[in-house]
């Protein structure tokens, strides 16, 4: 869904330059073990 996640950001964070990267998942560790994780996002925010 198109821009599900950009109300919750916004909502929280306010409004400020936003870019991002869609990916259909990756490899994150999760108590100690590596899973892969279906339909993932990251944010970083830089002051």
């Amino acid at each position: 869904m198109p821009e599900h996640d950009l109300p919750l950001i916004r909502a929280r964070f306010g409004r400020f330059p936003l870019g991002g990267v869609f990916g259909t998942g990756e490899f994150a560790p999760v108590g100690g073990k590596n899973f892969f994780h279906a339909y993932t996002g990251v944010l970083a925010l830089y002051r």
